[in-house]
């Protein structure tokens, strides 16, 4: 095992034994930040639980990334993908095209007063892992970025 190799394996290993990140099913009550109220989750993913996968619409990964380039509720620190295979792949991951998206909040106003509220993570989620997002949430970011 080469030295690097070693290091990886030793990296993703102990990001194992860590708890791991936050999650939330979607479209259930956001409670993640007592800054915030009232919205719905969307893409608190983690790799203890399955999500819905299919071929986003065409446009959501550029609107979510667009909207990730305006996050809020950034915290110190970041996040890295549990779903990606090592630990080094999802340091690659955390930006995409320039933005960060390793840390904070998407907000997305959705039909009548529903706000969608999801990690900027979900850009990533969507284009690398497949993650298909509720109906309704997509519709109401592609709209979000095309009024943008």
């Amino acid at each position: 095992m080469t030295v690097t190799a070693l290091v990886e394996f030793l990296i993703t290993a102990s990001a194992r034994l860590v708890p791991t990140g936050t999650y939330f099913s979607d479209l259930t009550p956001y409670t993640y930040s007592e800054h915030e109220s009232g919205g719905l989750n969307v893409s608190w993913l983690s790799d203890e639980h399955p999500y819905p996968r299919g071929k986003a619409p065409d446009g959501l990964v550029d609107a979510l990334v667009r909207l990730a380039k305006d996050k809020v509720n950034v915290y110190r620190g970041s996040h890295f993908c549990e779903l990606c295979p090592t630990f080094l792949e999802a340091q690659k991951n955390n930006y995409i095209g320039g933005t960060f998206v390793g840390s904070g909040e998407i907000h997305v106003p959705g039909e009548g007063s529903v706000l969608y509220i999801a990690p900027a993570m979900i850009a990533h989620y969507v284009r690398d892992h497949s993650y298909l997002p509720p109906y309704d949430f997509c519709h109401s970011a592609l709209s979000t970025h095309s009024a943008g």
